[in-house]
């Protein structure tokens, strides 16, 4: 979505593209490493973006390095928060229209440097803010039977006080983390006010996963296929004359491969470089959702779920696995995993089905251990799903007929 599809087409469509914050995490391997992604006019783009540095980090400005120290002012939310309403002074006066992608770092955890490994780091001013906030305790917190789980999960030990301390400063930690993206939205949405362009913006908030904090014995990470880390919120604001005055709460499973269509058909714009090099999404317009319409393809529509690592740094972890994700139900087969040592990841063919009606916090794994899933029809149906979206490309009617598989839903 963001340097093949969005940003060239908004090129080609007239826009302006700039980019604040994160970026794909390694995107620099193989380029210079400040080199500006393909499709963006503006980057304002953080470097080395898994380390999770919020101080002493560097910003590429348009390929040209700045390094930020361990002041106030340097704090890396700040920054990006400077950026971007910058940016929207300079270019929306102009009447030219602006994509502006600003991709937070928080509440990401800091991996290395000064305080690796402690969490989350929020503004000097938000220290303390949520010091008495308790970590959620839904029924998955330290399960207390995982004999259902793939055999990788099965023999995880139970969390010890000490891990539930850790997550609960690490939660607290997030949280005040956000205030600061908080005060990022509110001067955004202050700006494009007073520039009187409210009602031509559109605001999209989304999170590209969620994190564990002590579900399923799991004390921290996202890569893991239940609800905490693939279900997560997503927010559209719609000026009224492009949603009919209609504010509507859509239920329906939607995904991020959804948002370059969403954009480009709100942008006029098609996912082409140029004339004859176009792409085929796999995902929707959700315009008609966001106006309170019901498509025949929302009703049952299966998303795919899939990861794909050759290393994982902590034991009994997921390496490899693809599921589906339908209303009510989800399935995975995992092909690789580690076990007691962790490191490398090996061969291991488990299986993990939830009924999401009946079993929200997926505690009974439906295909018991890993390895025996139900011979019923919903079985057979999934299997073959799950083959289908593997393998699928476009959307019947509005792309050209996949040469292998068949279409998405």
């Amino acid at each position: 979505m963001r340097s093949e599809t969005c940003c060239p087409s908004g090129y080609q469509a007239g826009y302006a593209t700039a980019h604040v914050g994160r970026f794909l995490n390694r995107y620099q391997h193989g380029i210079h490493r400040t080199a500006v992604a393909p499709g963006w006019d503006e980057w304002y783009t953080q470097l080395d973006t898994s380390q999770g540095h919020y101080y002493d980090w560097d910003l590429s400005k348009n390929g040209k390095k700045i390094h930020y120290g361990d002041k106030p002012g340097d704090y890396a939310p700040r920054v990006f928060e400077r950026s971007a309403v910058r940016l929207t002074r300079r270019f929306v006066p102009r009447h030219k229209p602006l994509y502006l992608e600003v991709d937070e770092i928080a509440p990401h955890p800091r991996l290395h440097g000064k305080g690796a490994g402690c969490g989350p780091v929020p503004d000097p001013r938000d220290l303390g803010k949520f010091a008495d906030v308790k970590l959620p305790r839904p029924p998955s917190l330290n399960e207390a039977d995982m004999s259902d789980k793939p055999s990788f999960m099965a023999n995880e030990p139970l969390l010890t006080q000490h891990d539930i301390h850790r997550m609960t400063r690490h939660y607290r930690c997030g949280l005040a983390s956000l205030q600061e993206v908080d005060r990022t939205v509110g001067h955004l949405y202050r700006e494009f006010k007073h520039l009187g362009e409210l009602s031509r913006t559109v605001f999209i908030f989304y999170t590209d996963n969620g994190v564990f904090f002590g579900e399923h014995r799991i004390g921290g990470g996202k890569l893991y296929p239940f609800e905490e880390a693939d279900r997560t919120p997503l927010y559209i604001r719609l000026p009224a004359r492009y949603r009919n005055g209609h504010v509507a709460q859509v239920s329906q499973p939607v995904a991020n491969i959804d948002f370059a269509p969403t954009i480009l058909r709100l942008a006029h714009a098609k996912p082409c470089r140029s004339p004859g090099h176009c792409r085929v999404m796999d995902g929707r317009n959700l315009l008609p959702l966001l106006r309170g319409k019901s498509p025949a393809w929302a009703a049952e529509r299966s998303l795919g779920v899939e990861l794909h690592v050759a290393y994982a740094n902590r034991r009994h972890a997921v390496c490899v696995y693809a599921g589906v994700r339908l209303p009510g139900v989800v399935f995975v087969r995992h092909t690789r995993a580690t076990h007691r040592k962790g490191g490398r990841c090996v061969k291991d063919v488990e299986r993990e089905r939830y009924n999401l009606d009946q079993d929200p916090y997926e505690l009974h794994n439906l295909c018991f251990g890993g390895r025996g899933c139900p011979n019923d029809r919903e079985q057979r149906r999934l299997r073959r799903l799950l083959v289908r979206i593997r393998h699928c490309s476009g959307i019947r009617g509005r792309d050209r007929k996949p040469r292998n598989g068949g279409y998405c839903e």
